[in-house]
């Protein structure tokens, strides 16, 4: 037989189509049950033609005589039927939602779509009704709904892994926050105990031999004047004490102010240590001072400059151990102009050498447990430096001893 000469039909022998038949007969078989049982069925299958050509035989039954059944055939190029006949029909039931796509079995080719859309990407896939050498897939305009909800899940996924990171490290802020505060709570409550126990300490030699003279109990005038230099020795002691706590106190406040002067820095230094001769002889230091005579001049706060020094060489007095021994010595350099304070005492471990200029801090050690202390004396000194554009440092070995040096910039 042969079908219509259009650009869907193919042109077939009768002897082809007679083997075509006989080779389907289970195709056959079962249109013609389904004819006896009153329902008609087209039957779909692959016809080769004499050149080797693959077309599409769509085989009916015809007639109605039940005993002499008549099958016939249309015989169609099914790719050129799928671009030109069913090309409409497909891009109706697409339309903007799904992208429907016609593919040959046979090596994967791709005949029609009606959108963008690779062989391999389609979400489902049937055979193409009567062509059983074909597919039909579909597949959601954009994205399907299974991708949306994989990149949904992935989205939150990671929203959820970036709010977890978020909150341990808010809680590792918060976790160093709160042990900083009872850090600082409890250094504060040191504080507190030092200052009181140093307060209470010279007033209560003041009192004790205030009250010794007042009653006249001491008769010889050496003894006397053991005692006014002991009452002096405290008071010196008890006023510097003092003078700490209200440069610390103005310093939070902001309120501490420097007048810069030019100065002398051998002058203050012999200054200072005269003014602390009566500790240092009472205490049996012997202080070797080493001073550069052509020492230029700085801009300075001498009352300040006094304190920082005064703190210094006090440090140098409570942690000097048996060794009693201090040096003083003043230089100069390209940029600046320093004295250093050297003593034979403990010494500072490396790691506690940066923590020792803050406020409160005192070395954790069985023998400056054993001195009391308040721990503002070198938070002042690092305070006095920053604010001369000055800087302190120290050098130190544990049980070899310290060397704090400050260093000033050059008057221009």
């Amino acid at each position: 037989m042969t079908g219509n000469q259009d650009s869907t039909s193919v042109n077939v022998s009768q002897n082809s189509f007679l083997n075509l038949v006989r080779s389907e007969r289970r195709a056959v078989t079962r249109l013609s049950q389904l004819q006896s049982t009153g329902y008609r069925k087209i039957e779909g299958v692959t016809l080769h033609s004499a050149r080797g050509e693959a077309a599409a035989c769509l085989l009916f039954l015809v007639g109605a005589d039940v005993e002499r059944k008549q099958i016939a055939g249309i015989v169609l190029n099914a790719e050129s039927f799928v671009r030109h006949s069913l090309r409409q029909k497909l891009d109706e039931t697409a339309s903007n939602e799904f992208i429907l796509s016609v593919v040959s079995k046979s090596g994967g080719r791709q005949v029609y779509t009606t959108g963008p859309l690779t062989p391999g990407e389609e979400r489902e896939t049937r055979d193409l009704w009567l062509f059983p050498n074909y597919t039909l897939g579909i597949r959601m305009q954009g994205q399907t709904i299974e991708e949306l909800v994989r990149e949904r899940f992935y989205r939150n996924l990671a929203l959820l892994v970036v709010l977890d990171i978020m909150i341990l490290v808010g809680a590792w802020f918060l976790f160093r926050t709160v042990r900083r505060e009872m850090q600082l709570a409890r250094m504060q409550s040191d504080f507190v105990s030092s200052v009181s126990h140093e307060l209470r300490t010279p007033l209560s030699l003041i009192r004790m031999f205030g009250e010794t003279l007042e009653m006249g109990r001491v008769q010889s005038e050496e003894k006397k004047q053991e005692y006014y230099s002991t009452i002096v020795r405290e008071t010196e002691r008890l006023t510097g004490l003092v003078n700490n706590v209200l440069s610390f106190s103005r310093m939070e406040s902001g309120q501490k102010a420097y007048q810069l002067t030019r100065v002398n820095l051998n002058s203050v230094i012999k200054q200072v240590l005269s003014s602390y001769q009566s500790q240092l002889d009472y205490l049996g230091f012997t202080v070797q001072t080493e001073l550069c005579d052509s020492l230029p001049d700085i801009m300075a706060d001498t009352e300040a400059l006094s304190e920082a020094l005064l703190n210094v060489v006090d440090n140098a007095l409570k942690y000097g151990r048996d060794q009693k021994w201090i040096r003083v010595s003043t230089g100069s350099t390209d940029r600046s102009v320093y004295v250093d304070v050297e003593d034979h005492g403990i010494g500072i471990a490396v790691e506690d050498q940066p923590k020792i200029f803050k406020k409160f801090y005192r070395v954790s050690s069985e023998l400056t447990h054993q001195t009391r202390g308040s721990g503002l004396g070198l938070t002042l000194v690092r305070h006095i430096m920053d604010a001369h554009n000055g800087e302190v440092t120290v050098h130190s070995r544990v049980g070899k001893g310290s060397t704090f040096r400050l260093s000033f910039p050059l008057v221009a």
